[in-house]
């Protein structure tokens, strides 16, 4: 069994990474292309982040990381469209 300690600073190293892969784009590009880089981006670490996945679990590639972009990504624009649904009530 590895050490929990090292699991630990893999795994906060790990979402550090993946989080920051959307936040990039707004930091080089101006505002507009900005916003569809960060997709762009968002869905390509997704795609890889799925085939990780697969060759852990021995799943087939392409199918694992359509999966992980389609879940990732339907669970952004849920949460755009409950931000928005909410900041239209408190405004």
């Amino acid at each position: 069994m590895e050490k929990p300690l090292r699991l630990a600073l893999l795994t906060g190293v790990a979402f550090f990474v993946a989080g920051l892969l959307p936040i990039i784009p707004f930091l080089l590009l101006p505002i507009s292309a900005a916003v569809l880089t960060s997709v762009a981006v968002t869905a390509i670490g997704l795609f890889l982040a799925g085939i990780l996945r697969a060759v852990v679990s021995l799943a087939p590639l392409v199918r694992s990381g359509t999966e992980m972009v389609l879940v990732g990504m339907g669970a952004a624009a849920l949460t755009y469209v409950l931000g928005r649904s909410l900041g239209i009530v408190l405004d």
